[in-house]
């Protein structure tokens, strides 16, 4: 799966990465509310972590920050993926010494 959701706020950078979600203190928000759809809104990256962490655990993969925008240190704009999205570029070598056996675990997924 390629999630692609685009954010833009005036949050500072620094408390953007320092930020870790932390479930305990916040409350339980309904299933219904992991609906992805366009134009969801966002009242702090800190929400909009949490509901992304939320909505992936609930479909079953793990995403990451594929691309992400500053502006002076103020966070503009992050692109999350899927971590298996694209496709392995096999580097093969000749040298049959030089070979090993390697694990990937790029899909494709859609």
């Amino acid at each position: 799966m390629d999630l692609k959701l685009f954010v833009d706020n005036d949050m500072d950078l620094k408390s953007f990465i320092d930020d870790e979600t932390d479930e305990s203190d916040r409350p339980d928000e309904p299933s219904d509310s992991l609906e992805l759809t366009s134009g969801l809104i966002f009242t702090d990256w800190k929400d909009f972590k949490s509901w992304l962490h939320r909505f992936a655990s609930k479909k079953g993969f793990s995403y990451k920050i594929r691309i992400s925008e500053t502006i002076q240190g103020v966070m503009r704009r992050v692109t999350y993926e899927c971590v298996k999205s694209g496709s392995h570029n096999s580097q093969i070598t000749s040298n049959l010494t030089k070979q090993r056996n390697a694990h990937f675990q790029r899909t494709l997924c859609p």
